[in-house]
């Protein structure tokens, strides 16, 4: 809840997720609920 809170505060362009972690899909999701452009880099 707090990476979705920090999300809405800054309304980045894009997100960016690294590596292929529990962390990498909780920020995924977090990021497409709000609908956010997504990027992965492993």
């Amino acid at each position: 809840m707090a990476y979705e809170r920090v999300l809405q505060d800054e309304h980045p362009d894009c997100v960016i997720v690294v590596g292929d972690v529990n962390s990498t899909m909780t920020c995924t999701l977090a990021a497409v609920k709000i609908k956010y452009s997504l990027t992965h880099n492993s």
